[in-house]
């Protein structure tokens, strides 16, 4: 069972590490310097496609918690702040910001 185990770990991180550059050739690469070859590689990633998917999808979630708590505000049932989500909020958009540049 270990074995099995060890071999999963190792093909799921070798699936992470796998991707590719769109519209980055070898010889474009050559020119990088090696922080920004590592950059690249990262931003290529799965993992990255991955996390990115999952923030996306958290976003989501908590623009539909949101959406609830601002509804329930406005019926009169109940009024809870908002500070936790705002904060989130400002956490993914310093990300998705970070993604841009």
């Amino acid at each position: 069972l270990s074995n099995v185990a060890d071999r999963s770990w190792k093909e799921l991180v070798s699936f992470f590490s796998q991707g590719e550059l769109d519209g980055l050739g070898e010889r474009q690469l050559q020119c990088f310097s090696k922080h920004r070859k590592r950059v690249a590689k990262l931003i290529g990633s799965n993992f990255f496609s991955f996390f990115i998917t999952l923030l996306v999808i958290i976003n989501v979630v908590i623009v539909i918690m949101d959406a609830d708590r601002r509804a329930k505000c406005a019926s009169g049932l109940e009024c809870l702040g908002f500070e936790d989500l705002r904060a989130l909020d400002t956490i993914i958009l310093i990300i998705y910001t970070i993604e841009i540049v």
